[in-house]
């Protein structure tokens, strides 16, 4: 099974991800029984510098 819910960029400190990207979702799914796989692999992209100057 796919359960497709979005990203979870916000676990992160610093990101460019909306405010709802929190990975409530995978957290249900979790919570509810189902085996997560591969977790490990976060796409990142370099889309936004953080200091000015540059």
């Amino acid at each position: 099974m796919v359960i497709a819910t979005g990203p979870a960029g916000r676990i992160y400190g610093r990101t460019t991800n909306a405010h709802s990207c929190t990975g409530d979702g995978v957290a249900l799914a979790y919570e509810a029984g189902a085996q997560l796989k591969d977790m490990e692999f976060v796409q990142f992209h370099p889309t936004a510098l953080l200091e000015s100057g540059i």
